[in-house]
């Protein structure tokens, strides 16, 4: 996964960097605030991860298989991939593990029972579905109206597991 990075793109092609709203040139954090403290030297867990479909999706099988990739070796430990699926907050509809939503209204229709994803500010969405061993990678620099974007969003990942498997 050597295109993923914090803070700043691990790669320097402008061809290969989006840009998003209120960004002022194509790989930098567009959240004022995340901005701030990267440029400062510091990491924080809201915003500026950059990466890639390829990155994305290895992520997501490592997921899959207990967090296992490249030949054996594990991505965290069995105890921190556990978390990802563990409801940790509970407050209907929504249930969130750490740092996943495992449960709520946009849950979309041909998943299982047993699902995690993740979004951005900006349109990125990773959907995991960890009963069917299945995963769907939305990538977008759409900002604006959240709600309807993330609508849109989950309609295309329902239409994508309903219609390719």
């Amino acid at each position: 996964m050597g295109d993923s990075s914090l803070g700043k793109p691990a790669v320097s092609d402008p061809a290969r960097l989006a840009q998003t709203m209120g960004a002022a040139k194509p790989g930098v954090i567009s959240d004022f605030i995340a901005f701030r403290v990267y440029r400062d030297g510091l990491a924080c867990g809201n915003a500026g991860v950059f990466s890639t479909t390829d990155d994305l999706a290895e992520f997501a099988r490592a997921v899959l298989r207990g967090s296992e990739y490249g030949g054996g070796r594990r991505l965290f430990s069995a105890e921190s991939f556990r978390e990802i699926a563990t409801p940790r907050m509970k407050f209907a509809p929504v249930e969130r593990s750490f740092g996943w939503i495992v449960r709520d209204e946009w849950t979309p229709a041909g998943a299982s029972g047993r699902t995690a994803w993740h979004s951005g500010w900006s349109g990125q969405t990773l959907f995991l579905d960890l009963e069917k061993s299945r995963f769907v990678i939305v990538l977008t620099t759409r900002c604006g109206d959240y709600d309807r974007a993330r609508r849109e969003r989950f309609e295309a990942i329902g239409e994508f597991l309903t219609t390719r498997f």
